[in-house]
């Protein structure tokens, strides 16, 4: 998990020095659903609070 761009960046890099592959990173953003009785939404208010998750596959020499 990485909370910032410049976190994720260091951990790719160090990640491809140490020969990892298959390196695939999503970001995940915090957007509150509003339930109601006629149907469901996402809210519109945006907190803009982000993080990063990075999978990778090690390999072995």
């Amino acid at each position: 998990y990485s909370p910032l761009v410049s976190q994720l960046e260091q951990t790719v890099n160090q990640m491809r020095k140490h020969s990892f592959i298959e390196i695939k990173t999503f970001e995940n953003i915090q957007r509150e659903m509003i339930i109601g009785e006629r149907g469901t939404r996402p809210s519109f208010d945006m907190l803009g609070h982000t993080g990063y998750l990075t999978f990778a596959r090690k390999v072995l020499k």
